[in-house]
């Protein structure tokens, strides 16, 4: 199984151009030199206090595996750490800012995105494993108890993942598929694996397909989450690209006689296709994507990166990144 790659006490803005950019997946050693990693993690929560958990008899968390309860964060512990046959529970995504902004002071923040990008801040703490899926936007994962172990698949694969409710993996286990039921997961390939110890930190970019589990107990992460794919400001182009998207479903859907569909299902692909293999598209015609009049799309050039959190970045680097 190929490892992810670990780098260490990485430069902001090299890390930024080979990894964020790329669209790589790594994990930093030596940048978390954060309080919370020095913390009891026992004790980062009053035990009185209520905390939304997630309850899972088999401790597979996503659509269909679990029931939301409120439990005392002490109560919590005391399951955790008992013995037999029992449920597991996972205190997962909690916003830092909004339900416990008491470990504010105890954070850090990565150094490799600017922080007006940053969108929410989450406390994850639990056993067992979150199914596949995939988040849209960048997303760093810093582990500060336990180990977890990690799992990657690339965005490339996404056909082959069987992806409903806009992000999650209809297949529980890539290792053991049923093929009859899912064909197209002969052809997932390998996983990036790793084990995040306490003080690392997995930059997870947008797209990439990924699950992980607690190691020997319970542990505990906070991950960033970013308004970027690849760096690029997500918002630019997410509201146009779905917007789009809705229009040409329905209208293939509904409004097409069945050969036409047809024909234009398959021009859709071919122009999708270019798109990915870097090949110019026809050329644009008047009153089309050059319309200034145009509503809710911002052109393809105005798509640029933000600047380097220190300055440092050119606006001819920007412009490459764009095309």
């Amino acid at each position: 199984m190929p490892q992810i790659p670990r780098v260490i006490n990485p430069d902001p803005q090299r890390f930024f151009e080979e990894y964020i950019v790329a669209g790589r997946p790594a994990v930093l050693v030596g940048c978390m030199d954060w309080r919370i990693v020095e913390v009891d993690p026992r004790t980062l929560l009053d035990p009185n206090k209520e905390v939304f958990v997630t309850e899972d008899d088999i401790g597979l968390y996503g659509p269909g595996h679990y029931r939301k309860t409120i439990l005392h964060f002490g109560e919590v512990l005391r399951r955790w750490q008992s013995s037999g046959k029992r449920k597991f529970y996972y205190m997962d995504q909690q916003p830092i800012n909004r339900l416990h902004p008491e470990l504010l002071s105890y954070i850090g923040y990565p150094q490799m995105l600017p922080r007006e990008l940053l969108v929410a801040v989450n406390l994850w703490m639990g056993e067992g494993r979150i199914r596949w899926h995939f988040d849209g936007v960048d997303n760093f994962l810093a582990h500060i108890h336990g180990c977890k172990s990690v799992r990657l698949i690339p965005p490339e694969k996404l056909r082959n993942m069987y992806v409903f409710g806009n992000q999650w993996c209809a297949i529980d286990d890539v290792d053991h598929v049923d093929l009859d039921a899912f064909p197209l997961a002969a052809d997932i390939g390998e996983t990036f694996d790793t084990v995040l110890e306490k003080g690392e930190m997995l930059f997870l970019p947008a797209g990439w397909w990924h699950t992980a589990a607690a190691v020997g107990g319970w542990a505990a992460s906070v991950n960033f989450w970013y308004d970027t794919w690849y760096g690029v400001r997500k918002s630019v182009f997410e509201r146009p690209f779905f917007s789009g998207l809705e229009h040409l479903t329905h209208l293939l859907a509904e409004e097409v006689p069945h050969a036409e569909r047809q024909h234009y299902c398959r021009l859709a692909i071919e122009m999708l296709e270019r798109i990915v293999a870097g090949q110019p598209l026809p050329m644009k015609s008047l009153g089309g994507w050059d319309n200034p009049q145009r509503i809710n799309f911002t052109p393809v050039a105005d798509r640029v990166p933000p600047r380097f959190p220190d300055g440092r970045g050119t606006a001819a680097k920007a412009a490459a990144i764009s095309r």
